[in-house]
């Protein structure tokens, strides 16, 4: 009964493997609108508020106390590294070689 079973399973299976293949379906027909590129200005203008934050940011403090003799940079203007932003009129302190 058992291997009767299995060659019945057996046939249904290759049956159904030896169905006539339907054809595939057709693919749907799309309409595209085509137009020519044109090179014109941008005549829209979005105003919105909003908050800019910097990607790093640096505590900037003073090795010596003193009165500022000279700023360099203005507040929130962009500096290159190691570059002097302020000196100091104290007397006891200089730069070292």
């Amino acid at each position: 009964m058992k291997q009767f079973c299995s060659v019945v399973a057996l046939l249904a299976i290759a049956l159904a493997g030896c169905r006539a293949k339907s054809e595939p379906e057709a693919a749907p027909v799309v309409t595209v609108d085509v137009a020519p590129v044109l090179l014109s200005k941008i005549q829209r203008t979005i105003r919105a508020e909003g908050l800019l934050y910097p990607r790093q940011q640096a505590a900037i403090v003073p090795k010596v106390t003193g009165p500022v003799k000279r700023t360099a940079v203005q507040r929130g203007a962009g500096s290159a590294r190691d570059s002097c932003c302020s000196s100091s009129r104290t007397p006891t302190w200089r730069a070292r070689p």
